[in-house]
């Protein structure tokens, strides 16, 4: 009898364990807190590698995206690109946050670098990929970065030499379709 009834103690832990109370309690947050102050479009958020700031992509007016910048501590948004009208996107920090790497339409297309703290632009390697389809990628040791040059091509720059490699991919598959 009392293998019985622990037993049934056991089967009911179990079945208590898996299909839970009815109760359970969703994660909340617990301190929320606005980083971004944007009236429009807000994307492609990136967190610096102290966590201490994050970088985005926001959308002025038009075709208007920039790279911004916020302290989590708190202060205003600090908008890095400001002086180019056209599409700025995809931030990435480098590994060492000192610099951020963007995608753009400017001078042509192509992949650029900008101090993080903002300054002059500089630009890595070019092409002519809508700059919504570049997602820059640094190397661990922050001396290369990789950039999409084309459907199936992957450009990796050394920032120090400039120079290049094209890596082509092999074709994804088609999951599924519309």
């Amino acid at each position: 009898m009392l293998a019985g009834l622990f037993v049934a103690l056991a089967t009911g832990l179990a079945l208590h364990g898996l299909l839970g109370t009815g109760h359970d309690v969703l994660p909340g947050l617990s301190r929320p807190r606005q980083v971004t102050t944007a009236v429009g479009v807000e994307a492609y958020p990136t967190w610096s590698p102290d966590g201490s700031r994050l970088a985005y992509t926001a959308l002025s007016s038009g075709d208007d995206w920039d790279i911004w910048v916020s302290q989590i501590t708190g202060g205003p948004p600090v908008n890095l690109t400001s002086g180019h009208p056209g599409a700025d996107m995809h931030p990435s920090w480098s590994p060492d946050g000192g610099q951020i790497a963007f995608a753009s339409d400017r001078e042509g297309g192509g992949c650029f670098v900008l101090p993080a703290l903002g300054g002059p632009v500089r630009k890595v390697t070019g092409f002519s990929v809508p700059p919504e389809r570049i997602h820059p990628t640094w190397s661990g040791d922050g001396h290369e970065l990789a950039c999409m040059a084309g459907d199936s091509t992957m450009r990796i720059t050394n920032l120090a030499s400039a120079e290049f490699r094209d890596l082509e991919l092999p074709e994804l598959p088609v999951v599924f379709s519309t």
